[in-house]
């Protein structure tokens, strides 16, 4: 016979597990869900920022413009010349009063590609273009100044293959430019035809190239990129030489072409078409072949497998490979410089 204590405790448990209980349960069991998955997305942005801070680390490591960095690019290089071949011409080059046989007319642009000013105002400072094979340099034109208060002039020299120039306060960003005549160089002449120097402090000497700044800044992140990619493509390689997987399938058009000569009907050829950019294993192929030709997998399984095996070419051919290591090596130093020179330059 059931107590009256007895019923009060059935009830006391039955409240236990009522509805609003239940409801509680599985909103704890959502909460944990979702604490979880923060849990697990935190760690994977934080993955993703200790990887963008080592990346950015190794920029900043790289990058090649200091503080204080000076550009000399040349640009817009013409040859002025008169054939050697027809003697006499009517024409004549000359060059105050001195008869020239040939010319090189070109652009020198003075650019502050740093981040912090070189000189003061009212403070000059000078830098010389020098050609140093010590063929005559003549300035032609006047000097094209940005912003136009930048304070530059030419100034005279007694060296006739150098070109100076006095400046005051240059900026970041500032740049002047001018235009020059390389006088009598040897047909063969493939110099740079003037070079920078200058006595700036924090600075050794002026970069001079014919490159832009990005490209500058590209190259040097390529030439750290290029070795370690064509390292991995040549391991690659050299891997699949000694160790070549000897089991490898694929059904290529080719293929299907000599299984056709070979008498297979083109009701088995549909089965094995589609799979022309599918690698498969010995053991897996077969399998896969067992499955879409039923009965009729062992008349034709010897010439299937003869055309559809490709050797042990898990990798790409060698030349490709290292092509493709320099072209990849190429996009992410552009990519690079971009960033690089986009926040740094600043």
């Amino acid at each position: 016979m059931t107590t009256t204590n007895e019923i009060l405790t059935t009830n006391v448990d039955l409240r236990c597990c009522a509805p609003s209980n239940i409801g509680s349960m599985g909103a704890t069991t959502v909460v944990d869900r979702a604490a979880s998955r923060f849990e697990q997305w935190q760690k994977i942005a934080t993955a993703i920022a200790a990887a963008i801070g080592v990346i950015w680390a190794g920029i900043r490591f790289l990058y090649p413009i200091g503080p204080t960095d000076l550009t000399v690019q040349i640009s817009d290089e013409v040859a002025i010349g008169l054939p050697s071949s027809v003697d006499p011409l009517p024409l004549v080059l000359e060059f105050q009063g001195r008869k020239i046989q040939r010319a090189v007319a070109f652009r020198a642009k003075l650019l502050n590609t740093g981040t912090t000013p070189i000189g003061q105002v009212g403070k000059a400072w000078t830098i010389e273009l020098r050609n140093r094979s010590n063929l005559t340099v003549i300035p032609v034109g006047t000097v094209l100044r940005s912003p136009g208060n930048v304070a530059a002039k030419i100034i005279p020299t007694t060296k006739e293959n150098v070109v100076s120039l006095e400046l005051e306060l240059f900026n970041p960003g500032d740049s002047i430019q001018l235009a020059l005549m390389l006088l009598d160089p040897p047909n063969d002449y493939r110099e740079l035809p003037v070079f920078g120097e200058a006595r700036v402090s924090g600075l050794s000497e002026p970069i001079t190239t014919r490159q832009e700044v990005r490209e500058r800044i590209r190259d040097r992140f390529f030439a750290y990129l290029a070795v370690p990619l064509l390292i991995l493509a040549s391991a690659l390689i050299v891997y699949e030489r000694l160790w070549p997987a000897k089991n490898l399938y694929r059904p290529t058009a080719r293929a299907l072409s000599a299984m056709k000569e070979e008498g297979v009907p083109d009701a088995v050829l549909e089965k094995l078409a589609g799979d022309e950019n599918r690698g498969f294993s010995e053991e897996g192929y077969q399998s896969e072949l067992r499955q879409r030709l039923g009965s009729e997998y062992s008349q034709y399984q010897k010439s299937i497998l003869k055309h559809a095996h490709i050797g042990g070419s898990v990798f790409l051919i060698a030349p490709f490979m290292l092509f493709a290591a320099l072209t990849l090596a190429m996009f992410i130093a552009n990519a690079l410089a971009w960033i690089a020179f986009g926040v740094l330059s600043k």
